[in-house]
């Protein structure tokens, strides 16, 4: 997939994930959150011409974006993204979701800032 198209991905996710949220589904909004951070990171990584072989790569990634730039904040923000990961994957759990509500309306906003920050370096 070219860069712009997981650019363009990472954008209509965020889009998707304030419809999903703002209704209740907390779910898929909690997926639509990881994916626009993780097409972000894939866009900047192809970019970069750096490997993206498996999903383990991505942080990974983030990391060393995080220390090329000496901005720590990447490598901080991106696991509040990967917990929306892990909170939809819960829903197949019998506990469902394991994100409290303060973490579903404070967390968000963490995420939209990694996802404009990371697209910001493709500007």
């Amino acid at each position: 997939m070219p860069t712009h198209e997981h650019v363009q991905t990472a954008q209509d996710y965020l889009t998707s994930d304030d419809r999903k949220l703002a209704s209740g589904h907390v779910l898929p909004g909690s997926e639509k959150l990881w994916g626009s951070a993780s097409y972000a990171v894939m866009a900047v990584t192809q970019r970069c011409g750096w490997p993206l072989v498996s999903r383990r790569a991505l942080p990974l990634n983030v990391l060393r974006l995080a220390e090329e730039t000496n901005d720590a904040a990447f490598d901080s923000e991106f696991p509040t993204a990967e917990r929306f990961h892990e909170n939809f994957f819960h829903q197949f759990n019998v506990f469902h979701q394991f994100m409290e509500n303060h973490e579903l309306r404070d967390d968000p906003p963490i995420v939209y800032r990694f996802v404009n920050r990371m697209l910001g370096r493709l500007a």
